[in-house]
């Protein structure tokens, strides 16, 4: 997608999984109600933002004073401990709502309006002033002491493994028969995430499914960690470009690979680095001209090849 484009697609169907549409928690329904209105752009990033802080905040808040007046609410642990359901949680909220949220992450195009609002959401979010809320009890006999956690305040806030958990099945398991379009959006909404400094979902960027399996592996192969073969990795390969397929994109990427010449072996989550960048490219190209990959595949391998040529410029 480039700079200033807006995708043409019709965003794909809200699917919020039946176990979590189908609770009559109220704090659920409120999430969801929350979802479909950035769904529908009903309204405003900002306002999105700003609801769920005061939701977080005053539920949290209520929670803490229906407590103090009825101590008998506190539950305790085998080990003593007030549990998180007879805490005000406000942790618990954000939880809730983020437990959805990458659902919303995988309907919108890359670079259209719908996705967008999502990227906006977050980076009001960020703009938001930082502030205590209650969240734990830590002394059950004195509810007056009360643990506060501060949200708001800096980026990584939301930790990204909610993004593995939840979204990455939807996108596997969607009903609607629409699995390439869900993983490409999947894949490119977490790296405009990741960009804004929100989250860190560099983990699973699709660019580490093309990568050799294996320390003995060489670039260029066909035997790469997805494990997929060429006639069937088309889908792999756009999901994979969404991170390098766009200027910005490709020059967040290849200005974090810079930063150093390996990736840690030892460490399975690290990503970035020019080793790696520059045998995405060898992949990139060997794919875009194997014969065996789809039409579609070769061309996005193809141009995840040349915008990352250019951006080295």
């Amino acid at each position: 997608m480039t700079d200033g484009q807006k995708s043409p697609e019709t965003p794909l169907p809200l699917s919020i999984p039946s176990w979590y549409e189908a609770s009559s928690n109220p704090d659920k329904y409120f999430c969801m109600s929350l979802l479909n209105a950035l769904y529908f752009g009903t309204i405003s990033p900002f306002t999105a933002a700003t609801e769920l802080d005061a939701w977080v905040r005053q539920s949290s808040e209520k929670a803490l004073q229906d407590l103090r007046s009825n101590p008998t609410l506190v539950s305790l642990s085998e080990d003593g401990v007030v549990p998180h359901k007879s805490s005000p949680n406000a942790s618990g909220y954000i939880a809730t709502f983020f437990q959805a949220f990458p659902w919303l992450c995988e309907v919108f195009a890359p670079g259209s309006e719908g996705q967008g609002r999502v990227i906006n959401f977050v980076e009001e979010l960020l703009k938001l002033e930082a502030h205590e809320v209650p969240d734990s009890l830590p002394n059950p006999n004195n509810l007056q002491e009360v643990q506060k956690i501060r949200i708001w305040e800096k980026e990584g806030y939301v930790d990204a493994d909610v993004f593995r958990s939840y979204g990455g099945k939807q996108t596997s398991d969607n009903p609607e028969g629409d699995r390439e379009q869900r993983s490409r959006n999947y894949s490119s909404t977490l790296c405009r995430l990741t960009m804004t400094g929100f989250t860190d979902c560099s983990f699973f960027s699709g660019l580490r499914d093309i990568l050799p399996r294996g320390k003995k592996m060489l670039a260029p192969t066909h035997i790469v960690k997805c494990g997929v073969r060429p006639a069937d990795i088309g889908v792999w390969l756009e999901s994979a470009a969404q991170w390098v397929v766009a200027k910005e994109e490709a020059k967040w990427v290849y200005e974090r690979c810079q930063k150093k010449e390996k990736t840690s072996k030892s460490d399975p989550k690290d990503v970035w680095s020019m080793e790696n960048w520059n045998t995405w490219k060898v992949q990139f190209k060997f794919y875009a001209e194997h014969e065996l990959v789809s039409v579609k595949g070769r061309e996005i391998a193809k141009a995840a090849m040349q915008m990352m040529e250019e951006t080295e410029k």
